[in-house]
């Protein structure tokens, strides 16, 4: 479970990331009112998700004995279409694969947890 706390700066919160002894702190844009300092609650959805498929992929490429030291992915979240939320992805791995192993990088992606997660239906339920 993350634990986030208002600050005294209008919007800013920080999350404590006990597994890692480290802090965030996440505002929003100037737009939305906040001061535009920390990363955005998307950013965080899309940090997510590329950290899961850099590591997802890098797994792969460890298990096809290739070295995967340089290993690069981006990802924006598309929000502006109706009903729909579309994670876009690019990698790259600095060395040229063949098919057999791009469809193993491939594979890896399709299985990356923050994905099966995401594409689940997702519900909010409050405890007490």
């Amino acid at each position: 479970m993350v634990k986030c706390i208002a600050t005294d700066k209008k919007y800013q919160c920080t999350i404590d990331l006990k597994s890692a002894n480290y802090r965030l702190f996440l505002d929003t844009s100037k737009e939305r009112g906040g001061l535009g300092d920390g990363i955005s609650p998307h950013e965080l959805l899309e940090a997510a998700a590329a950290a899961c498929l850099n590591i997802s992929i890098r797994i792969a490429l460890d298990s096809l004995g290739i070295k995967a030291d340089n290993v690069t992915v981006e990802v924006n979240l598309i929000r502006s279409v109706e009903g729909k939320s579309i994670f876009e992805y690019q990698y790259n791995i600095g060395d040229e694969l063949n098919d057999e192993q791009k469809e193993k990088i491939e594979e890896s992606i399709l299985s990356c947890p923050v994905r099966q997660t995401l594409l689940k239906e997702i519900c909010y339920k409050r405890i007490e």
